[in-house]
């Protein structure tokens, strides 16, 4: 969240600067209700990347339950309790054991429902004061609102390019390579965690996308009346 919050900052700094250059300064003058608009489209996208993030856990440990814990767990180093000695009293090394944790399945789901209740909860709240605070029509004109369909569209857009690819290539890998049992532990693929995650981005870069599209065919509409509006000047 902090590089979204730093890049929504410098964006919207530059957006203020270009406002008052042009001598716009009825939108984005830093009055009360134009903060309140900031923190609440923050406040919903945040909402958004947390929901995202709990859906992930989610269906990770769904996948977990339904086709192993190795697919979605790579095992781990185990600690031995007790130090190993020889009939000298000295330490004996030992083989390092590797197991996948215990219950990683049951904490993803619960971790993941958390935040995908939290984030819900707390979006539907913030989405509802948005729409009591402007219209529509004010919602679609204004700069923070393009800010916010901007930085959603980055965020979701790269986790997308990177989570589909790795997900479909881990899931294909899996399915058809056979993993050697000699293959180091952390070597093995582990398809659980991109596939979830993939399938978490999609929508919401779906969503984004079609934010943008309809503010291009806002500004598209609205050319013809620029052009007879300066024509008549």
């Amino acid at each position: 969240m902090i590089p979204v919050a730093v890049l929504g900052i410098i964006i919207a700094l530059i957006v203020y600067t270009v406002k008052r250059k042009q001598g716009v300064s009825s939108e984005v003058s830093f009055t009360p209700r134009f903060i309140l608009k900031i923190y609440l489209y923050f406040m919903i996208l945040a909402s958004i990347i947390t929901f995202v993030g709990g859906l992930s856990f989610l269906l990770n440990g769904f996948f977990a339950n339904q086709f192993g814990s190795e697919f979605s767990y790579r095992p781990e180093y185990v600690t031995p309790a007790v130090q190993v000695v020889d009939a000298n009293g000295n330490p004996k090394a030992v083989e390092p054991v590797y197991e996948i944790p215990a219950h990683g399945a049951e904490r993803d789901i619960i971790r993941g429902l958390t935040m995908v209740m939290f984030g819900l909860l707390i979006g539907v709240i913030h989405v509802l004061v948005t729409r009591a605070v402007e219209t529509k029509e004010e919602r679609m004109h204004s700069p923070l609102y393009r800010l916010y369909v901007v930085i959603g569209l980055s965020v979701f857009t790269i986790g997308s390019l990177i989570s589909i690819p790795v997900g479909i290539y881990r899931a294909l890998s899996y399915q058809f390579i056979e993993q050697p049992a000699t293959l180091d532990p952390y070597q093995r693929l582990v398809p659980g965690e991109s596939i979830a995650s993939a399938i978490a981005y999609l929508p919401f870069w779906i969503y984004f996308i079609w934010g943008l599209y309809k503010l291009q065919q806002i500004h598209k509409a609205e050319q013809p009346k620029a052009a007879k509006a300066k024509a008549k000047k």
